[in-house]
């Protein structure tokens, strides 16, 4: 199995999520895990020649984390993209991470124009903050890597998904509420919504695909396989090797169609 697809080939072979054994040997891969509201991505990154890594996920509002391991029940996405960009990307999550060592990267829902600059400091530029999801999307937009066509989500949504997405936004604002000192910032990110959604499993779908930038049609069937992989028991009884298969092989792959976000446990600080 190649673990790095050609940028620009057909995606014949689909999305492949890998669990934690065997670690990813690219130099970044996106991680996806089960969420409050879905689920919940992140980066992991090549750190050294040697070839240690870290985990960069925006845990929740104010907490970037750079885990120096991946837990047992996250997953990772083989990736669509060159592994020269990959180099890039890690890069850029490594100066991010620097940067950002407080953790102090604030949540909400519409990025707008926030960005990364060369050397990993985020400027929000109006925005109110970043979901897990749009992290991931601007740690790759800042190594020149755009994983989604975004404007698709505004207009490929149906009324139900836009009705769940909304609810899953009163679910995350009242997480807000209920974490210690973000009560006024709540109420910003309330008075922002509901918003368009892009999905974290959506996110992870695009960072496996190729043919950059990733519209909805695409991203969307793909989401919904990965969110049910990662929701799947990862303990299988002896007679049951079905649950998970052996560690070299993929979670699944995903036959290519036509084409969350997760705060912390607690989520309210005691």
């Amino acid at each position: 199995m190649t673990e790095v697809a050609a940028v620009g080939a057909p995606a014949e072979s689909g999305v492949i999520l890998m669990p934690v054994s065997p670690a990813p040997t690219a130099h970044a891969v996106v991680t996806v895990a089960t969420g409050e509201v879905g689920a919940h991505v992140g980066i992991s990154y090549q750190v050294d020649d040697a070839g240690a890594r870290r985990h960069l996920h925006l845990a929740w509002h104010h907490r970037l984390r750079n885990d120096d391991a991946l837990e047992d029940d996250v997953l990772w996405v083989v990736p669509g993209v060159d592994e020269i960009a990959l180099a890039d990307v890690s890069n850029a999550a490594y100066l991010i991470a620097r940067q950002h060592a407080d953790g102090r990267i604030p949540y909400a829902f519409q990025k707008g124009a926030a960005r990364f600059t060369d050397g990993g400091v985020l400027e929000l530029n109006g925005s109110l903050g970043l979901t897990c999801a749009t992290f991931i999307e601007l740690v790759f937009a800042s190594a020149d890597v755009i994983l989604l066509n975004t404007p698709t989500w505004d207009t490929g949504r149906s009324p139900e998904r836009t009705a769940e997405d909304d609810a899953a936004q009163r679910k995350l604002v009242d997480y807000l509420r209920r974490t210690r000192g973000a009560e006024a910032h709540a109420t910003l990110v309330e008075n922002e919504g509901p918003c368009t959604r892009v999905r974290a499993e959506e996110v992870a779908a695009a960072s496996g695909m190729t043919g950059h930038p990733i519209p909805f049609a695409r991203a969307e069937p793909e989401g919904r396989r990965i969110l049910e992989a990662v929701r799947r028991p990862r303990v299988a009884a002896a007679s049951d090797p079905a649950v998970l298969p052996p560690p070299a092989q993929p979670v699944f792959q995903v036959t290519p169609p036509d084409g969350g976000d997760r705060p912390v446990a607690p989520v309210v600080d005691a």
